[in-house]
């Protein structure tokens, strides 16, 4: 098991467990079940080096996604933060990213994100 990933889900379950469920791997990925039964999923790739995608299915009444990834993918190559970009609400509205490029501390923002945009739905 990659102990990148390792180490996100012990960031995951120990700073987050207001908002989270509970977490486990899945196949190559981390699942985060989040309190209100939506999840995220976390790849950090073992073939493309520092690579990494944190993937939010919200279960809120639009089903918006969010994804923050540094997968080169040169439909967003425009961005000056290329390869890191957004996806916000949608998979093809796709922003800078408000977030470090740091997976840990990258990671830890998606999930004040996460934490912010829960609390907003109460």
């Amino acid at each position: 098991m990659n102990k990148n990933l390792q180490a996100v889900k012990h960031i995951a379950d120990g700073e987050y467990s207001s908002v989270v469920e509970y977490s486990f791997f899945l196949d190559y990925k981390l699942r985060i079940i989040l309190v209100d039964k939506s999840f995220i999923d976390v790849n950090i790739s073992t073939q493309l080096k520092d690579k990494f995608g944190i993937h939010w299915e919200t279960k809120n009444k639009f089903n918006d996604i969010y994804r923050y990834d540094n997968f080169p993918d040169i439909k967003w190559r425009q961005l000056e933060s290329f390869p890191f970009h957004f996806h916000f609400k949608e998979q093809n509205n796709v922003i800078e990213p408000p977030f470090s490029k740091d997976l840990f501390m990258g990671f830890r923002e998606f999930m004040d994100f996460v934490k912010n945009q829960l609390s907003l739905e109460i």
